[in-house]
């Protein structure tokens, strides 16, 4: 009888244990704007060309043409 005893408690103590510890939070972190955030870009441009541009998957096929 006590030994049914000591299993149960053992068993409790286990369950209350593994209980306290399933906790979740979260919180959001500040993050810094840049400098350039919101202006123009005023460098130089230039032109670029893909030239025979293969799109060998199936995903999007047929996009490029």
């Amino acid at each position: 009888m006590t030994f049914n005893k000591l299993s149960l408690g053992v068993v409790l103590l286990s369950a209350s244990l593994l209980a306290g510890c399933a906790s979740e939070s979260s919180r959001s972190l500040e993050v810094a704007k840049v400098a350039t955030y919101n202006t123009t870009y005023s460098g130089p441009k230039s032109a670029i060309a893909i030239g025979k541009f293969d799109n060998r998957s199936n995903y999007m096929n047929g996009i490029f043409f």
